[in-house]
This record gives C-alpha cells, sequence and structure tokens, in this order.
C-alpha cells in the first residue's frame, strides 16, 4: 500500500491568503486541507483535541452527497469522488470501496442527476427490489472511518504547515438565566 500524500499548488490560487477555520472535526480538516492545498497559510482552532470530537469517535460516513439543487453538486461528487480513487490505496485515509443500493419509492429519487452521472450508476433491476421499495438504483462510492482517517490527515496538515489549537468556546447564556 502506498502513501498517498497532498501537494501544495505552486503559485496556487490562494496564495498569500490567510485562513482560519474553526472545528477541527473531519469537515474542517479537509476544508483546512484544501486551503492549504491551494496556498494559504490556515490555523484551525478547536475546542477540544481532535481524537475526541464527534466526528473522530466511533463514526463512519458514506460518500455521498445530499439532494438539492445547487448545480455544483454534481462537480463536487465527481472530485470527492476523484480523492477518494485517488487515497484508497493509503490505509491511513481509511477509505473502503462500498457498492450502494439506494432505494425508494419514488422514481425520481433514483435518478437524480448527481447519480446518474457516476459511470457506475446503474437502475436496480424487479429481483433486487423483492420486497424493498418501489424503485432502486446502484452505484460505486466509498465509506471513510474517521477514527482511521485522522492519521493521514495529522500528516497532511503537518505537511502543508497548517497549525491547530485548542480555542475556548464562548458559553452562550439562555434568557432565562440572565431574568
Amino acid at each position: 500500500m502506498a502513501t498517498r500524500t497532498i501537494a501544495r499548488i505552486d503559485g496556487g490560487p490562494l496564495e498569500g491568503t490567510t485562513g482560519v477555520v474553526y472545528g477541527q472535526g473531519p469537515l474542517g480538516l479537509m476544508t483546512a486541507l484544501a486551503l492549504a492545498r491551494n496556498g494559504a497559510e490556515v490555523e484551525t482552532f478547536a475546542a477540544s483535541p481532535i481524537e475526541e470530537g464527534v466526528g473522530f469517535v466511533h463514526a463512519a460516513g458514506l460518500f455521498e452527497p445530499v439532494a438539492t439543487s445547487d448545480k455544483r453538486q454534481k462537480p463536487w461528487l465527481q472530485k470527492g469522488l476523484e480523492f477518494c480513487e485517488w487515497a484508497k490505496d493509503d490505509p491511513d485515509w481509511g477509505l473502503e470501496p462500498r457498492r450502494v443500493l439506494f432505494m425508494s419509492d419514488d422514481s425520481e429519487l433514483v435518478r437524480q442527476e448527481w447519480m446518474t452521472a457516476l459511470p457506475s450508476y446503474r437502475p436496480a433491476n424487479e429481483d433486487e427490489l423483492v420486497g424493498r421499495r418501489r424503485h432502486g438504483a446502484w452505484f460505486d462510492t466509498f465509506v471513510i472511518e474517521p477514527g482511521i482517517a485522522i492519521t493521514a490527515l495529522r500528516r497532511e496538515l503537518k505537511a502543508l504547515g497548517v497549525r491547530g489549537r485548542p480555542a475556548s468556546v464562548p458559553s452562550v447564556k439562555r434568557a432565562a438565566d440572565h431574568a
């Protein structure tokens, strides 16, 4: 298995800028990586150490977008799947390929643009849906295990010069507390 390393883009579009990411969960750290890769100097802040965050404790996630009419969804999905394909041979990323059967009683939901754009998309046949929903489609995606991926995230954040530190979280008082 090969170590997959994210390279900074020389002359990236964010070179000379500074970015701050509040939150060191999976989304915050991937955002920090994307900013740093594109040339920004980045610092992350979090209320608790990474390994204690809800996104890293006993979590796993299926890589797929949510239903939205946002036209950027299709290219984002493609880029995300390209990243997963690139990183899957590095065990530190915690990625596992999965074939998914997406089911619904609404025929339109199994023919969404993001889904049909996938090269692996295939409508489910009647035999595959017996005793289940009325409509379905198969596609290939990935499951990420953040508790494993933290190893690669830490390695890449360090290599790209992303600084991280704890931050105090301001307390929120309810109106009733002031009465």
